[in-house]
């Protein structure tokens, strides 16, 4: 494709500013500097390369050379289980279907790329140097630290932790048991999928505050989470009921409180994908990278959770402009904005008396906001403001406010 004298000095000029130090491939933003190109022009340019200095470069796909974590897509019980039966490996060799790269999964038809990106951690491209703290929780590992001689990682001192709301310690006479419906506990092998159902529907069927327990079973159909797309899936029951019993406290309680409880629980933060969110300032300091912060909860938050899509009128139907047209509450603006507030969310750090089979990984206790990640800009809200306005400065406060109650 030839390529005209403006877009060849734009993408010279990229290139030679950015500070993407990656050897194999470089990450840029183009178009940028108020140059633009038709559809039909950018559209041509996806085989393009050139030549600056004496390096040769050319398009690639967004992911080319990007290293995921494929821990869940390995597990059988998991639905994004590669299907390698046809000797194509659907992550070497991504079909192509109207310029979307898309994985084959087993049991499934074809999914596009962008579909699935949510499902897999990303943890660098090949070349990077990623720092063990930027790992995925998951692959925080001392074996993974011992690999690659990661002596920051290794050596910490245990601490004393507070259990999480309720929780009482183990009893080890008791031994191994199971929860079951008719026999309430007993001592049995059984399906560890089936003890959280169990659990439930004794306390449906059996629990003195119904109307609780109806309120409580209506939101969690709202705040609802996808136990296959979770690290354990199936086969956990004290994080899922830790996780409904939010719902249980707050069922005749304040709907704030139910946001904030959501929000920093780790099983919604995995489903919905911001756990280990990062700023954009931070990616860019570390890796030269522009990236946006994952939008999906800002997203679901406002449009599933509270406000919806549209205005609406005291008596619900759809406020209107001057054309007749519904007004929406929020643009991808304000998505984006939002994103930023999710950024930093990172799992409490391991523990014991909890149900877990991997000491690397803590979905009971409430997340932490790391101020390394997260966002440190003004973000707006709805209204032409920034959120946090109204709120006194701490420089303005009397001396020791944080003590008054």
């Amino acid at each position: 494709t030839d390529m005209d004298t403006q877009t060849y000095n734009v993408l010279s000029s990229v290139l030679r500013q950015t500070q993407d130090d990656n050897s194999f491939v470089r990450d840029i933003v183009f178009p940028s500097n108020g140059a633009s190109c038709s559809a039909d022009y950018a559209d041509s340019l996806e085989e393009v390369s050139m030549i600056l200095g004496n390096q040769c470069f050319k398009r690639v796909h967004p992911e080319h050379l990007s290293v995921f974590d494929l821990t869940l897509c390995t597990r059988e019980e998991n639905p994004c289980t590669l299907d390698l039966s046809n000797g194509d490996h659907p992550v070497k060799s991504p079909l192509d279907n109207d310029g979307n790269a898309f994985f084959d999964y087993q049991g499934q038809d074809n999914v596009f790329w962008d579909d699935q990106l949510s499902r897999l951690t990303k943890i660098g491209r090949l070349g990077d140097t990623i720092m063990f703290k930027d790992l995925p929780n998951n692959m925080r590992l001392a074996k993974v630290a011992n690999r690659f001689n990661d002596k920051t990682s290794q050596g910490q001192s245990y601490v004393v932790v507070c259990g999480s709301r309720n929780e009482v310690a183990n009893d080890p006479s008791l031994g191994d048991f199971g929860f079951e419906i008719i026999e309430h506990f007993q001592n049995v092998d059984i399906n560890p999928a089936a003890h959280r159902e169990s659990v439930f529907f004794m306390i449906a069927l059996e629990a003195r505050d119904q109307l609780r327990q109806l309120m409580a079973w209506q939101l969690s159909q709202l705040f609802a989470i996808v136990p296959l797309v979770l690290t354990g899936g199936w086969d956990h029951t004290e994080n899922f009921l830790n996780y409904y019993d939010i719902f249980v406290r707050h069922g005749f309680g304040n709907f704030v409180n139910i946001l904030r409880e959501v929000t920093f629980n780790p099983l919604m933060a995995e489903n919905l994908t911001f756990q280990d969110s990062k700023s954009g300032s931070y990616l860019f300091e570390t890796t030269g990278s522009y990236t946006h912060a994952d939008e999906n909860y800002a997203r679901e938050l406002m449009q599933l959770f509270t406000i919806g899509v549209f205005l609406l009128n005291d008596d619900g139907t759809k406020m209107l402009n001057e054309n007749g047209e519904p007004i929406p509450t929020f643009s991808n603006d304000e998505v984006m904005s939002f994103a930023r507030v999710f950024t930093g969310f990172v799992q409490s750090q391991p523990r014991g008396n909890f149900e877990e089979n991997d000491s690397s990984w803590n979905a009971i206790d409430e997340l932490i906001v790391d101020p390394i990640y997260h966002d440190k800009f003004p973000k707006h809200d709805l209204t032409g403001g920034y959120i946090g306005d109204g709120y006194p400065l701490c420089v303005d406060l009397p001396s020791r406010t944080f003590l008054r109650k």
